[in-house]
């Protein structure tokens, strides 16, 4: 069936899975919180923060999107970018476990799956895309990740194919 979330950004969030499907909430602070597709209430859309419990989620995946990409890209308000193999990350687990290490005044602003088909680019306010020229490599679970930009605030990131 198909699922729509809503939550500012996450409007019009829509994902294809199955009743026996997971759903994977991705919050600011760097923490992840699960949801069974067939736990959650049949009505027009629901709002993450019903769905999670918990008011800084900054997107939504279904277990089965995310196991069809290879890595995790996370990006932060402090120019941060990490970049994690997907299956280093268990779904399974409890509530509230940290998928990102954080530094004091830091959050999550955007994460993307990806299986590195195109450079990876970030945006900056108004600018067009800035190709990322260093290479970030995978990392665990509790690293920064590799800082990319330190005078402007990161707005988002995505794949660039040539």
């Amino acid at each position: 069936g198909t699922i729509s979330i809503t939550k500012k950004r996450l409007t019009g969030h829509i994902m294809d899975t199955t009743n026996l499907g997971t759903l994977i909430g991705f919050s600011s602070d760097g923490k992840m919180y699960k949801a069974k597709v067939n736990e959650i209430p049949l009505e027009k859309g629901i709002k993450a923060t019903q769905l999670f419990k918990v008011r800084n989620i900054i997107d939504v995946m279904c277990v089965e999107e995310i196991e069809k990409a290879s890595y995790f890209y996370f990006a932060t308000k402090g120019g941060y970018i990490k970049k994690s193999n997907t299956s280093d990350y268990n779904y399974s687990g409890r509530n509230g476990t940290k998928y990102i290490k954080l530094r004091p005044d830091d959050e999550v602003i955007e994460l993307m799956l990806s299986n590195d088909e195109g450079k990876l680019v970030y945006y900056l306010e108004y600018n067009k895309p800035i190709v990322v020229k260093k290479e970030i490599k995978p990392t665990g679970i509790a690293a920064f990740g590799t800082q990319v930009e330190k005078e402007k605030r990161i707005l988002h990131i995505g794949e660039k194919n040539d």
